[in-house]
């Protein structure tokens, strides 16, 4: 749970650093999509 927290932190700050780019939006769902997958890969293991 932590790490996942820890995780959705880095994408925050990651979110601010590409704040001024076009290709935030994808980052975005890019890095929700991974969180999502680590939450159903722990949940399933």
């Amino acid at each position: 749970m932590l790490f996942l927290l820890g995780l959705s932190q880095l994408f925050n700050g990651f979110g601010e650093f590409t704040k001024n780019k076009r290709l935030e939006g994808r980052l975005l769902i890019v890095s929700s999509g991974i969180v999502l997958f680590i939450t159903v890969y722990i949940f399933l293991s």
